[in-house]
């Protein structure tokens, strides 16, 4: 497994970027427009005042967030900001590639 090449991906710079990440986002409150783990724009399809008719990608069937990534935004920033596409993918990523 360790001689994989995604596992050494996720190890060597996955795994680093996340780490970054929930550091900068334990460091300040982001606002609800911005992802609470890598602080980018979230894109949340709730806050777009011309999308109302459309639920939100995270919305969507089959997406979920498991409680480690929960766990990885700060106190001061839950049930403020949605966490984005890109982190939740990089998230499922890494628990894939550990098994």
């Amino acid at each position: 497994m360790e001689s994989c090449f995604f596992y050494q991906l996720v190890k060597t710079s996955v795994k680093p970027l996340l780490n970054k990440a929930l550091k900068l986002s334990n460091q300040k409150n982001v606002t609800a427009e911005n992802c609470p783990l890598c602080t980018k724009t979230n894109l949340c399809g709730n806050l777009s005042a011309d999308n109302k008719s459309k639920l939100c990608w995270c919305m969507q069937p089959g997406v979920s967030f498991d409680k480690e990534l929960l766990k990885q935004v700060s106190i001061n920033n839950k049930t403020q900001s949605c966490i984005c596409q890109s982190c939740l993918i990089t998230h499922q990523s890494a628990l894939y590639h550990s098994l």
